[in-house]
């Protein structure tokens, strides 16, 4: 919001000064030369400088997706290897469970196993 607001008042003393020196001028671009009012060469350095800004605003919120999407692909690879890691080292760990008739035929007064 105060981006805005100073955008404003800064749109607002351009405008001020291009009306109040809206004379002829000449202009010259390479070989080029025409005449012009002093406003609308003040109103397209004001249009040029918004479009620069704009182009650079917008080459910098790319660069930040895109570091931002690395980052994101980034932790999804490593919270899967890290749940990949986590279940092989539950499976190692895993232990297969004696069924009760055989502990209770080591102890020898268990009964038959099961067919």
């Amino acid at each position: 919001m105060l981006y805005i607001i100073l955008i404003g008042i800064a749109s607002f003393f351009v405008a001020v000064l291009a009306i109040q020196n809206s004379m002829p001028v000449e202009l010259s671009f390479f070989t080029m030369k025409f005449n012009s009012n002093l406003i609308v060469v003040i109103i397209l350095s004001l249009l040029a400088g918004i479009f620069i800004a704009f182009c650079w605003g917008l080459k910098l919120k790319t660069q930040h997706y895109i570091r931002e999407r690395k980052a994101q692909d980034r932790i999804n690879k490593l919270e899967y290897e890290n749940k990949t890691l986590k279940k092989r080292i539950a499976d190692l760990n895993y232990e297969e469970p004696v069924p009760e008739w055989r502990v209770s035929q080591e102890k020898g007064n268990g009964p038959i196993p099961p067919k």
